[in-house]
């Protein structure tokens, strides 16, 4: 019998009412997932990575979401398929990204029950949210946005046990609560 056997955690990931597809993981910032916006093409995806154990990594995209993809996000869930669904995430990628309309670009709304709050980035810039569990009693949820003047910053609530964080894409060209901003410093 093992002494102080490892305890697994678990990010549930459903896409589009698709899933829970479900990563697994026993390591510290072994579950790391960041939704963000492509520096060449302006494409937004979803890039995956977990650490099964010291000597196993895997990775996982979506290359092309678009707006009305809804993502979902539930830490250390009820989900018992010890991390075999993730394998099929990617059958639900798109061939070719979305083309945005002149003067938009893409942005995601936060959503918390009947209240949404939207986020994007400054004009010429790019999006980034992340979600790694750290901790291992938790996992961080964090957004940044910016470009070569400015950066903005989101700290969203931390996810504990059976907790959720549910997020939308839209096309827009701002968003609702003011950021923390920083401005760069040009040399």
């Amino acid at each position: 019998m093992l002494e102080n056997p490892p305890k697994f955690h678990t990010l549930d990931i459903e896409f589009n009412g698709f899933g829970p597809f479900t990563a697994i993981s026993n390591e510290r910032g072994g579950i790391i997932v960041t939704l963000a916006t492509h520096a060449q093409t302006g494409a937004m995806g979803l890039y995956m990575n977990y650490r099964i154990d010291r000597n196993t990594t895997k990775h996982y995209v979506l290359n092309y979401l678009q707006p009305g993809d809804r993502l979902k996000f539930t830490y250390d869930g009820s989900n018992v398929d010890s991390g075999t669904s993730m394998d099929r995430i990617e059958a639900h990628d798109r061939p070719t990204p979305f083309q945005l309309r002149e003067g938009l670009r893409f942005g995601f709304e936060v959503i918390e029950g009947e209240k949404r709050s939207r986020l994007s980035y400054p004009e010429n810039g790019g999006l980034n949210l992340s979600l790694a569990n750290v901790p291992l009693d938790h996992t961080r949820v964090w957004t940044s946005g910016g470009n070569d003047h400015e950066e903005w910053c989101w700290q969203h609530k931390d996810l504990y046990a059976r907790d959720s964080f549910e997020i939308e894409i839209v096309e827009t060209d701002w968003c609702d609560p003011f950021p923390n901003i920083a401005k760069k410093t040009i040399v």
